[in-house]
């Protein structure tokens, strides 16, 4: 929480910056400014991203910040594709190499159980994973 509104005070004071070098002092006044800032709906967004065990946590910062009355919170889901690598073909290399290491050392010769080369494995795997986009801006 402490985070988000830090985020939100910078980007509230980047927004005022900008609208009050944007404009010519003479041509406005400075409260006609802040007001245009105001009504404008350029706000910037802090976003808070979560999948798995943390949309929970997700879940209730945007309920914490729905219940002020000045912030602003849209929520989207959705999935992403993850992609995990596999890791089990390179330890079952290693144990076979480390099996023909030790039966050479004692003069015999070894043939694997298992050939590794037979094995269907992929080297990586696709997964989807749920997702939610918490969008938490300053009111107008």
């Amino acid at each position: 929480m402490k985070r988000v509104r830090q985020l939100l005070k910078q980007a509230d004071k980047r927004a005022m910056q900008s609208e009050l070098t944007k404009s010519s002092p003479k041509s406005k006044s400075k409260t006609a400014r802040v007001a245009a800032l105001v009504a404008s709906e350029t706000a910037e967004e802090v976003l808070i991203k979560a999948t798995g065990k943390a949309i929970d946590k997700a879940l209730n910062l945007a309920l914490f910040f729905q219940g002020q009355q000045d912030c602003k919170v849209r929520i989207n889901t959705g999935t992403v594709d993850a992609i995990d690598d596999l890791v089990q073909k390179f330890a079952l290399e290693e144990a076979v190499q480390d099996a023909r290491d030790i039966e050479t050392v004692k003069g015999q010769s070894v043939k694997p159980v298992i050939a590794v080369h037979d094995l269907d494995m992929p080297d990586a795997r696709i997964r989807h994973a749920s997702v939610i986009q918490v969008f938490v801006s300053l009111r107008a």
